[in-house]
Protein backbone atom coordinates (compact mmCIF):
# COMPACT_ATOMS: atom_id res chain seq x y z
CA UNK A 1 0.00 0.00 0.00
CA UNK A 2 1.60 3.11 -0.89
CA UNK A 3 1.33 6.03 1.50
CA UNK A 4 -0.74 9.42 0.75
CA UNK A 5 0.11 12.96 1.88
CA UNK A 6 -3.00 13.69 -0.02
CA UNK A 7 -5.15 13.95 2.88
CA UNK A 8 -7.77 16.39 4.90
CA UNK A 9 -8.40 14.52 7.80
CA UNK A 10 -6.89 12.82 11.04
CA UNK A 11 -7.45 11.06 14.06
CA UNK A 12 -6.24 12.41 17.27
CA UNK A 13 -6.71 12.84 20.74
CA UNK A 14 -7.90 16.31 21.47
CA UNK A 15 -4.89 18.10 23.52
CA UNK A 16 -2.25 16.14 22.79
CA UNK A 17 0.66 16.96 20.32
CA UNK A 18 0.45 14.53 18.00
CA UNK A 19 -1.35 13.19 15.32
CA UNK A 20 -2.66 9.09 15.57
CA UNK A 21 -2.58 8.61 11.94
CA UNK A 22 -4.03 10.42 9.24
CA UNK A 23 -6.82 9.12 6.97
CA UNK A 24 -7.15 8.14 3.57
CA UNK A 25 -9.69 9.84 1.74
CA UNK A 26 -10.37 7.30 -0.88
CA UNK A 27 -10.68 4.18 1.79
CA UNK A 28 -11.39 5.94 5.21
CA UNK A 29 -8.78 3.99 6.85
CA UNK A 30 -5.82 5.16 8.81
CA UNK A 31 -2.68 5.85 6.32
CA UNK A 32 -0.61 3.96 7.86
CA UNK A 33 -1.84 0.90 9.27
CA UNK A 34 -4.82 1.01 7.61
CA UNK A 35 -7.24 0.52 11.00
CA UNK A 36 -10.95 1.51 10.52
CA UNK A 37 -12.75 3.96 12.85
CA UNK A 38 -13.67 1.07 15.48
CA UNK A 39 -9.93 -0.03 15.31
CA UNK A 40 -8.82 3.54 16.45
CA UNK A 41 -11.59 3.92 19.27
CA UNK A 42 -10.60 0.55 20.52
CA UNK A 43 -7.42 1.59 21.36
CA UNK A 44 -7.44 5.51 21.63
CA UNK A 45 -11.78 6.08 22.97
CA UNK A 46 -10.77 9.66 23.44
CA UNK A 47 -9.91 10.09 19.64
CA UNK A 48 -11.66 12.06 17.17
CA UNK A 49 -11.60 12.50 13.50
CA UNK A 50 -10.77 16.07 12.37
CA UNK A 51 -9.59 18.17 9.26
CA UNK A 52 -5.93 18.62 9.12
CA UNK A 53 -6.30 22.25 9.62
CA UNK A 54 -8.15 22.76 12.78
CA UNK A 55 -5.84 19.80 14.52
CA UNK A 56 -2.82 22.35 13.34
CA UNK A 57 -4.84 25.20 14.20
CA UNK A 58 -5.57 23.82 17.64
CA UNK A 59 -1.62 22.56 18.49
CA UNK A 60 -0.67 25.84 17.17
CA UNK A 61 -2.48 27.62 19.65
CA UNK A 62 -1.75 25.39 22.52
CA UNK A 63 2.22 26.56 21.55
CA UNK A 64 2.10 30.10 21.96
CA UNK A 65 1.07 30.52 25.61
CA UNK A 66 2.82 33.23 26.96
CA UNK A 67 6.44 32.95 27.96
CA UNK A 68 7.32 32.79 31.61
CA UNK A 69 10.15 33.11 33.16
CA UNK A 70 10.45 30.29 35.84
CA UNK A 71 13.53 30.03 39.01
CA UNK A 72 16.02 27.37 38.54
CA UNK A 73 19.50 26.12 39.75
CA UNK A 74 22.61 27.23 38.50
CA UNK A 75 23.18 23.37 38.13
CA UNK A 76 20.47 22.63 36.32
CA UNK A 77 21.53 25.90 34.08
CA UNK A 78 24.84 24.60 33.62
CA UNK A 79 23.91 21.10 33.10
CA UNK A 80 21.80 22.28 30.06
CA UNK A 81 24.63 24.83 29.10
CA UNK A 82 26.95 21.92 28.53
CA UNK A 83 24.81 18.80 27.58
CA UNK A 84 24.69 20.16 23.89
CA UNK A 85 26.43 23.42 22.03
CA UNK A 86 23.74 26.09 22.53
CA UNK A 87 21.91 26.71 19.53
CA UNK A 88 22.00 30.46 20.50
CA UNK A 89 23.89 31.58 23.00
CA UNK A 90 23.92 35.89 23.75
CA UNK A 91 25.31 36.56 26.73
CA UNK A 92 24.35 34.38 29.34
CA UNK A 93 21.21 33.68 27.49
CA UNK A 94 20.81 30.61 25.54
CA UNK A 95 18.96 27.94 23.56
CA UNK A 96 19.62 23.80 24.09
CA UNK A 97 21.31 22.80 21.00
CA UNK A 98 18.89 20.44 20.26
CA UNK A 99 14.70 20.92 19.24
CA UNK A 100 12.00 20.14 21.41
CA UNK A 101 9.59 20.30 19.22
CA UNK A 102 8.94 22.53 15.94
CA UNK A 103 6.43 25.85 15.92
CA UNK A 104 2.94 24.57 14.04
CA UNK A 105 2.91 27.54 12.43
CA UNK A 106 5.89 28.20 10.57
CA UNK A 107 7.98 24.91 11.28
CA UNK A 108 10.61 26.65 12.71
CA UNK A 109 12.79 24.96 15.62
CA UNK A 110 11.74 25.52 19.11
CA UNK A 111 14.36 25.15 21.85
CA UNK A 112 14.31 25.16 26.23
CA UNK A 113 15.41 28.70 26.97
CA UNK A 114 17.52 29.18 29.92
CA UNK A 115 19.01 32.49 31.46
CA UNK A 116 21.39 34.60 34.00
CA UNK A 117 20.64 37.69 34.94
CA UNK A 118 22.10 38.59 38.80
CA UNK A 119 22.87 35.66 39.82
CA UNK A 120 19.30 34.63 39.33
CA UNK A 121 19.20 31.19 36.82
CA UNK A 122 15.34 30.90 35.00
CA UNK A 123 13.81 28.14 33.04
CA UNK A 124 11.02 29.40 29.92
CA UNK A 125 8.00 27.58 30.63
CA UNK A 126 7.92 26.47 27.36
CA UNK A 127 10.30 26.41 24.46
CA UNK A 128 11.11 28.71 22.41
CA UNK A 129 12.38 29.68 18.66
CA UNK A 130 15.24 31.90 17.90
CA UNK A 131 12.87 34.76 16.68
CA UNK A 132 10.90 34.07 20.16
CA UNK A 133 14.45 34.39 22.55
CA UNK A 134 15.76 37.54 20.25
CA UNK A 135 11.95 39.19 20.83
CA UNK A 136 12.23 38.42 24.93
CA UNK A 137 15.55 39.61 25.41
CA UNK A 138 15.30 42.66 22.44
CA UNK A 139 18.11 41.56 20.21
Amino acid sequence: MALTTDFTEVWAVPGENHIIDTINPETGLTSVFGKDAEAVLTKEPKAVRITWDVWRAEASARQQTPIQWELTTEAKYQEMLEILPPALWIGGVFLVGEPWDHDFATGAPRFAAYVCRNGRYYEASRPLTTAELRKEIGR
